[in-house]
């Protein structure tokens, strides 16, 4: 394969190691004149981080120095070949641990190695990334009904599908190492203790999957044992898509239920660590299976890992995972909204004036999309209370799991929500607080902007249409026409205008005349 791809001049290399929760991964990869991306190698070492994280909160200095070493290992190959482009990724276990800051310093002090901490979302997202480059026919399993579930180590996380797109994700912690803790707990306390967990993961599932339960014809699941288990069952090939043998993986549960983690090792040949992941992983696709009652279990051998290469090697802006997660934000604020019509008119205006101003203003094409989720869930807090709204909301915010955002970029979202009808952050706020230099920088400019669209509909009566913006001098004029008698927005404008002044060193004006034909 590498010789093939080598013929053709400087093949453009790219790396990324993925520290789990219960293995390290290293996987280098090459893309070809077509643009195809080929795994050239694919190494894989376990190391449990997460049996500490997640009986003991922390990880111990032990652990870090094996972790550095493994690190050291994968630098030597990425070396010999050549590899610049590399990235190094961790997730719950060093996401979740206490002590994660002096973790990442050690590793960075010892290998040189800076880690990027993903998010649940942005791990769901380049999850889902690598299963769609890996499902011929995406498309039309999705308007059927499709929903996919990765296994991994700390979180089993779940993307449901419609005719409209994404419309349900989650993260849940019921991962193949938490389980196998939890199994190891209930098998000192109590016989059968395989059934009790069952019943506690249909439970957890159950609560997640409604009410989209048996909703779905496609149920795609990934993770690395579901890899083990594929090669262990045996498998049905269709269309180029893997296929489990359904009958094969029941018969194997059966026969494994009541082994330790030695016995499984040596019933399959396997090592201790994959050993004690199977049953966990065995119990959540289950699980799965029963909660869709789908015809197949569909598993392309693809992870987070493919998906972070397939981002590193894109050569044009991902508009489709943008459109898929401002999809999924107007899903979640459909739950908690009534006015759809206002939100629409405050992400029209908003947007409006972003494009007027953007590109001389340092902001990009990523913050216009954090602009826009923030215009969409600016009101979710009225469904708790009506009078606060904007601090209720700010913190179901904090509390959401929007898909495919860092956590910079959800405490930037919670500033705006927050904020959206008057102020500016203030310095003890939490979100804003947590944020580095430029992105309060860039989250005041945005908060501005969001104050002045919302302001323009504070009636929530859409009066002003045909709205156009120009810079005149040292002036943001914003024209409109009005159907109606447009006092109160004229004048809560002139209120909301303070922050726009100060951070953008401009007098923004509304002039409105009233025009009978808009009607």
């Amino acid at each position: 394969m590498e010789k093939t791809l080598m013929k053709s001049g400087k093949p453009a290399f790219s790396g990324v190691i993925d520290i789990g929760s219960g293995f390290m991964q290293l996987k280098i990869a090459c893309k070809d004149e077509k643009k195809q991306i080929h795994i050239l190698e694919s190494v894989t070492k376990s190391l449990a981080i997460g049996r500490e994280t997640f009986s003991e909160g922390r990880i111990s200095p032990e652990m870090m120095r094996e972790l550095s070493k493994n690190l050291l290992g994968f630098r030597q190959l990425l070396r010999e070949y050549k590899v610049r482009k590399v990235r190094v990724v961790a997730t719950g276990a060093i996401r979740e641990a206490e002590n994660r800051e002096y973790v990442m310093d050690q590793i960075r002090a010892n290998t040189g190695y800076s880690i990027e901490i993903m998010t649940g979302s942005e791990e769901r997202l380049l999850t889902q990334k690598a299963i769609v480059s890996a499902l011929p026919g995406y498309e039309k399993m999705m308007k059927e009904g499709l929903l996919t579930v990765n296994i991994g180590s700390s979180s089993v996380q779940i993307a449901a599908y419609g005719s409209e797109g994404l419309k349900y994700s989650q993260n849940i912690p019921l991962g193949a190492l938490r389980i196998q803790q939890t199994i190891g707990q209930l098998e000192r306390k109590m016989v059968g203790y395989t059934k009790v967990l069952e019943e506690y993961i249909d439970y957890h599932i159950q609560e997640v999957m409604n009410p989209q339960t048996g909703k779905f014809r496609h149920l795609v699941i990934t993770g690395e044992e579901v890899n083990s288990l594929y090669r262990i069952c045996g498998a049905e090939q269709e269309a180029e898509i893997r296929a489990m043998d359904q009958q094969a993986l029941k018969q194997l549960y059966d026969r494994l239920l009541f082994m330790n983690a030695k016995q499984i090792a040596n019933e399959l040949g396997l090592s201790f660590e994959r050993s004690e992941m199977l049953l966990p992983t065995m119990i959540v696709m289950q699980a799965f299976e029963r909660a869709v009652n789908a015809k197949k279990i569909l598993c392309p051998p693809v992870g987070l890992s493919d998906g972070i290469l397939y981002e590193m090697n894109q050569e044009k802006v991902d508009t489709a995972s943008e459109a898929e997660i401002l999809r999924y934000t107007r899903f979640v604020a459909k739950q908690y909204v009534n006015s759809e019509k206002h939100v629409e008119e405050v992400v029209k205006n908003a947007l409006l004036i972003f494009d007027h101003l953007g590109r001389r203003q340092n902001l990009n094409r990523r913050h216009r999309m954090l602009l826009e989720m923030g215009a969409i869930l600016h009101d979710i807090g009225k469904g708790v209370n009506l009078m606060h709204h904007p601090e209720c909301g700010a913190a179901l915010l904090s509390h959401m799991d929007l898909m495919g955002i860092s956590e910079e970029e959800q405490n930037q979202l919670v500033v705006l929500v927050r904020y959206h009808e008057s102020g500016e952050p203030k310095a003890d706020d939490e979100a804003y607080r947590a944020l580095n230099k430029k992105s309060r920088m860039a989250v005041s400019k945005l908060l501005a902007v969001l104050q002045l669209a919302n302001a323009m509909d504070c009636s929530h009566k859409q009066k002003l249409v045909e709205v156009m913006a120009k810079q005149e001098g040292d002036e943001l004029t914003l024209r409109a026409f009005a159907k109606e008698n447009a006092m109160l927005e004229e004048w809560v404008f002139q209120q909301s205008s303070g922050l726009f002044r100060e951070v953008f060193s401009l007098e923004p004006r509304l002039k409105i005349r009233t025009n009978q034909m808009a009607k």
